[in-house]
């Protein structure tokens, strides 16, 4: 008896349950509010931009439009996260929405590359503060276990899908519209939002909570210089060659703050990210299927896309869109199904195995894809697969990463973390090592954009990202067998974290 840890936290511990019609409420705006900001981070480079000579842009530029999105949000999820815990996650998440809205107005109607940028990144931070603070919501209002499984399975299927679902808001926005259309769009829904959420909390007063005090400053500084400094690394590399030397000095400095940071976060009285939050192997098993997860479906999204459009179909953005719905619609509906239902009678040690071995068997039939290959006898299957997988492993890892954390905020930003920047630099490690891998044998260079291979042998320059993806999911499958242990069903006590 002494040994069985699937005790969950004390009911005192627990705020009451807020009123049914709120909590709705709360899980739609939510969930909307998201959107705007995981469409944007899961795919950068297809976020609809100006053209080099419409703002007076730099050609090289243009592309960093999206990434300075990116840049910003990867850079701040940690500081955000923490932000939430010590003035709340309701303030923590009005603030976000309506920066957010103001933000997207600023990028709508810039007249000029600084403005543009300048949106761009204010998106991205403020896109932290709503992430965070909106998981940190759904993780303290849903108290009910059973019910906040489902919850949080559906927070996690949206996440996981803001690639497939950017592509296809992507591809429309520029067939049908000014790229001005959707940052402007944007606003109105995120201001719309804003109003909702203001009036939600003032008709729902917020649970007494015990507050968490303090923020570590150094901390911060080091996670946001130190993550930017890795990912801008990791973009720049991508586009400008893996021996650009300015990539490896940001990679170095990255490096330095990062392990800067891993040891503050030992000796400060308030850590930015407790190290029990890691340390707990059932929470480290499920960052590390998070982040897997997100480069299998980033990576599909990305090299299927290229796939279709210059290695044999030959469809446009908008056309693409649309057929990544097999890989976007078993995502949606399977991670809640896993959160709420399979991993109280199953347990994560069986499931997240298990969905991996699927998006596994996905990029193996990726992998067999050549320039004649059909999309509904070769691709559908695949996209199908990878989407049941990730749809069953990312419900369960996001349930686990947060379950049993008294700061919320820093698990719910460590948990979104995993995700966007495991997805960002793995999908740009992989895509950058296709093309030197080329290179090194002879190949002709795709060009400064791996996006934008010549026409012919798409399909086999795409092959060894496929390849390489596989092999990453098999390594994790066998890493989450091992770390996942038997209790990963229950909710972790409240005392790890």
């Amino acid at each position: 008896m002494a040994l069985d840890r699937t005790v969950t936290p004390p009911t005192a511990s627990l705020p009451p349950a807020p009123a049914g019609g709120y909590r709705w409420w709360l899980l739609l705006v939510v969930t909307l509010a998201q959107l705007p900001v995981v469409l944007a981070a899961s795919l950068p480079d297809a976020v609809p931009a100006p053209s080099a000579a419409d703002l007076r842009i730099d050609p090289d530029d243009v592309v960093w439009v999206g990434r300075a999105h990116l840049l910003a949000l990867g850079a701040l999820l940690l500081p955000a996260g923490r932000l939430a815990d010590l003035v709340g996650p309701r303030r923590t998440f009005g603030i976000g929405l309506i920066g957010l809205a103001g933000a997207s107005l600023v990028v709508g109607t810039a007249t000029g590359p600084v403005p543009l940028f300048a949106g761009r990144a204010l998106q991205g931070g403020f896109g932290a503060l709503v992430l965070t603070a909106g998981l940190a919501l759904l993780t303290t209002t849903f108290t009910d276990r059973a019910e906040r499984g489902w919850v949080l399975g559906l927070h996690a299927g949206v996440t996981a899908a803001g690639g497939g679902l950017g592509m296809l808001v992507a591809g429309a926005a520029t067939a049908h519209g000014h790229w001005r259309a959707l940052p402007s769009a944007q606003a109105v829904l995120l201001l719309a939002l804003a109003l909702g959420a203001l009036r939600l909390f003032a008709r729902h007063p917020e649970p007494a909570r015990s507050p968490i005090p303090g923020f570590d400053l150094p901390g911060a500084f080091a996670a946001t210089v130190g993550v930017g400094c890795v990912l801008y690394g990791c973009l720049r590399a991508e586009s400008h060659g893996g021996l650009d030397t300015t990539a490896w000095l940001f990679l170095a400095a990255g490096g330095v703050l990062s392990a800067a940071l891993a040891r503050r976060q030992t000796l400060a009285a308030t850590p930015l990210l407790p190290p029990r939050i890691l340390l707990n192997r059932d929470r480290g098993a499920a960052l590390l299927g998070l982040a897997v997860c997100g480069i299998a479906t980033v990576a599909t999204v990305r090299f299927v896309a290229v796939h279709l459009q210059d290695g044999g179909p030959g469809l446009t953005p908008s056309q693409v869109g649309p057929r990544l719905l097999p890989l976007v619609l078993p995502l949606l509906l399977t991670a809640p199904l896993a959160a709420g239902l399979l991993l109280r009678r199953v347990g994560a040690k069986t499931i997240v195995p298990i969905a991996l071995g699927l998006c596994c068997v996905g990029f193996v039939l990726l992998y067999a894809l050549d320039h004649n290959s059909s999309y509904r006898t070769n691709v559908v299957p695949a996209l199908l697969l990878i989407g049941f997988g990730a749809g069953l492993a990312f419900g369960p890892c996001v349930s686990v990463a947060v379950d049993g954390v008294r700061a919320v905020g820093a698990g719910a930003g460590a948990t979104i973390g995993a995700y966007v920047l495991g997805a960002a630099i793995g999908v740009s490690v992989l895509a950058r090592a296709t093309v030197e891998a080329f290179r090194l044998n002879g190949a002709r260079e795709w060009g400064p954009n791996p996006m934008k291979p010549p026409a012919a042998g798409v399909a086999a320059r795409l092959a060894p990202v496929y390849e390489w993806t596989g092999v990453l999911l098999a390594l994790a499958l066998v890493a989450t067998a091992v770390l996942f242990s038997p209790r990963s069903r229950t909710v972790a006590p409240a005392e790890d974290a």
